[in-house]
């Protein structure tokens, strides 16, 4: 377990900082440009990035399978390196290209081709960071994959906070190139403790590898393949429903603050803000980690449920009534059942790997879900904000999908219970 834990700690480390500039590119870019008087179709446009993201899910498990069969080894963490490096070099071709351009359309298309290069190679790195938890995390280790999932969690808040609030604000002070270059600066900062386990692991551990694999030993395989074609099929439509309500949600509440008066850089601070509260929730949580079956696990079911629906509504009632402090309060509460539905996820997809002791099929569930949930975003954005009453409609969608997430939620949570007796 020593010579593990170089890897389980670089795992944590990445995933804290995977979402970065996937949502700088994703969700602050389109509010930068529509605030520049992009064109309507800017959103929904930028909506099809994380699908490149989640196209881990037929990249990552062949590759998987292949090294079992060969019974090769993984070497996740220079590839970890690689992959972060690559971001970087992105990240300062577009700060040297975009002040050459002189057209709108010109810097829409350059930062969609970034982007669509971006979310790729980092949603490489979350199918290798899925499978490298599933892994690590031993059978029935609650502690082990609880702290994944709270990392997996604080890495969406830190991704939220860095990149679609800060830079919103850098945006606005210092111009869309310097954002760039600050956005290289700050992808090789958080990548400096995932070299840093990587020397560990190389002065502790030879060769410096994971296997591709599950050791033999003791297992906790579903009983029968219905079993795990069962589990699949209420995991799917949960994961489905809750990624698609609060994507829909988060898409619009930074341009809904824009249209309700408030300007470039507020909305960079009362993003970053928000994103610095919940950071501090995360910290207070892990103090409660190691607690299966306590009240902080039933406290953080009970709120990951329900605390997406309430803030839908809230946000909802803002669009309606028109008032910036509802829709701050709203932001508050959808960043925080973001918070708790995204370490919930995280959760099931390595139970999953573990009980069905492949980390390929955790890797897939993760990716496909995501992929659906946003191949859904694209068109039903494209609807809703439409019309004159574009606000209000996307936020009424969104509440049914979140509502429909914690109704198979609680279907799979009272099956657990049965099995379990």
């Amino acid at each position: 377990m020593r010579k593990r834990a170089p890897f389980a700690q670089a795992i944590r480390f990445a995933y804290l900082g995977n979402l970065v500039a996937v949502l700088f590119l994703s969700s602050a870019a389109p509010v930068i440009l529509k605030a520049q008087n992009a064109p309507r179709g800017t959103l929904p446009l930028f909506a099809t990035l994380p699908l490149f993201w989640s196209m881990r899910a037929v990249i990552v498990p062949p590759v998987l399978r292949y090294a079992r069969a060969k019974q090769w080894a993984m070497q996740p963490l220079l590839l970890l390196c690689v992959l972060r490096a690559a971001v970087v070099s992105i990240f300062l071709a577009l700060a040297a290209s975009l002040p050459l351009m002189s057209t709108i359309a010109m810097i829409r298309t350059a930062l969609l081709g970034a982007g669509m290069a971006v979310c790729l190679l980092c949603g490489i790195e979350r199918g290798i960071l899925d499978a490298g938890a599933v892994l690590l995390s031993g059978a029935g280790s609650w502690p082990e994959r609880e702290r994944f999932s709270h990392y997996e969690a604080a890495g969406a808040l830190a991704g939220s906070t860095l990149a679609s609030g800060m830079s919103i604000g850098l945006s606005a002070w210092l111009g869309l190139p310097a954002c760039c270059a600050v956005m290289a600066g700050l992808v090789a900062l958080i990548t400096l403790p995932l070299w840093r386990s990587a020397a560990t692991a190389k002065r502790i551990s030879s060769p410096r590898s994971i296997p591709a694999s599950f050791p033999n030993g003791p297992k906790a395989r579903l009983l029968r393949r219905d079993d795990k074609r069962t589990r699949f099929a209420l995991l799917l439509p949960t994961l489905v429903s809750g990624w698609l309500g609060l994507d829909l949600a988060y898409r619009v509440v930074q341009t809904l603050l824009l249209r309700q008066g408030l300007s470039l850089d507020w909305v960079g601070a009362v993003t970053v803000g928000v994103g610095i509260a919940l950071l501090l929730l995360f910290a207070a949580t892990q103090a409660f980690a190691c607690q299966p079956g306590g009240r902080s696990e039933r406290w953080q079911q009970v709120a990951g449920a329900w605390l997406p629906v309430g803030a839908i509504l809230v946000l909802l009632a803002a669009s309606v009534t028109g008032r910036p402090a509802l829709t701050i309060v709203g932001f508050l509460c959808l960043q925080a059942g973001y918070f708790l539905f995204s370490g919930f996820a995280t959760h099931l997809i390595i139970l999953y790997g573990r009980e069905s002791e492949r980390a390929a099929s955790a890797v897939f569930l993760s990716g496909a879900s995501y992929f659906l949930a946003h191949i859904l975003v694209v068109p039903v954005l494209a609807l809703t904000t439409s019309g004159t009453k574009g606000f209000v409609t996307t936020y009424a969608v969104a509440t049914g999908c979140v509502i429909l997430c914690v109704l198979i939620r609680y279907r799979i949570m009272e099956d657990r219970r049965v099995g379990a007796r």
